[in-house]
């Protein structure tokens, strides 16, 4: 099984919005067999459902965070995931700070699978913010997870094949 994890900093918006966009991509593709998702936050709190307004934002385009709730970031969560993929630089520096012999897997959402890095880098924290930049970070959210699918399936696959 090929996990991929996905970290913002209370896992309750921009993660767990990757986390529904992915696993709605592996069901679509009969992935579920070799691939599976989950998120977490740096400063999360054990428990926690996602923001209503990133509810509100992934129900408008036909995904459910009505059940997701948070969890932080753990050794384990880190140890059993094959990628980790962060919504900004400071979420990155603090897992490789904290678990530096995982640094090879730890990269950031727009930075994976892209020869040039992108101007701006993170993916911003709608929390506190408009509903207008909810849908915005959801569909920027959306796009990178989808230019990654592929390369995600493919590597999915690989560890299938050689297990």
């Amino acid at each position: 099984m090929f996990k991929i994890l996905f970290v913002c900093t209370a896992n309750i918006c921009r993660s767990p919005m990757a986390e529904v966009i992915l696993e709605k991509l592996i069901l679509e593709n009969g992935m579920e067999e070799v691939m599976e998702t989950e998120s977490c936050g740096t400063w999360a709190v054990e428990g926690r459902s996602a923001s209503s307004l990133a509810q509100l934002v992934a129900k408008e385009q036909g995904y459910d965070l009505s059940t997701h709730r948070s969890q932080p970031v753990s050794l384990h969560l880190v140890n059993s995931s094959d990628l980790i993929l962060c919504m900004t630089p400071s979420h990155k520096n603090d897992l490789v700070q904290i678990f530096p012999h995982f640094e090879s897997k730890i990269f950031l959402l727009k930075e994976f699978a892209r020869e040039k890095k992108p101007l701006n880098p993170a993916i911003a924290d709608p929390v506190g913010m408009s509903l207008s930049f909810y849908r915005q970070i959801f569909k920027e959210i959306l796009g990178e997870v989808e230019r990654i699918w592929p390369v995600l399936k493919e590597s999915a696959l690989k560890k299938v094949q050689v297990v």
